[in-house]
């Protein structure tokens, strides 16, 4: 899945953390959809959520490996291999684990290598 910033995206008032090391018109791929917001591998191969307002979706048909997950009463769609809860979280903790998947899941599915401290 898919899906391209809009072209003002750090321009004047909007430039906020939120939207940090994206680039205007750059396609990125998406990695979880939850309410309002979506997961996309950022300039810096980071899995970072974005309020879907700074993008136009260009894919928005779910991938087969997807599951639809619920957690405290919201609703996520991702890859399986992310699916279970704090995933996102612990990978920001710099839970070993949980990098190494996100990073075997960036070149098994968009042949991207990020350079690895571990």
């Amino acid at each position: 899945m898919y899906a391209i910033t809009k072209e003002l995206v750090n321009v004047g008032s909007t430039l906020s953390f939120k939207n940090q090391n994206l680039t205007p018109r750059h396609k990125y791929h998406v990695i979880e959809i939850n309410d309002g917001f979506i997961r996309v591998v950022n300039d810096l191969l980071d899995p970072v959520l974005y309020p879907t307002d700074l993008f136009d979706i260009v894919e928005l048909v779910i991938p087969a490996d997807w599951v639809k997950v619920t957690y405290d009463g919201e609703t996520f769609h991702l890859p399986m291999a992310f699916s279970h809860q704090y995933f996102f979280e612990d990978y920001f903790d710099r839970n070993i684990k949980n990098i190494r998947i996100y990073d075997e899941y960036l070149y098994l599915h968009f042949k991207l290598k990020r350079l690895s401290f571990f």
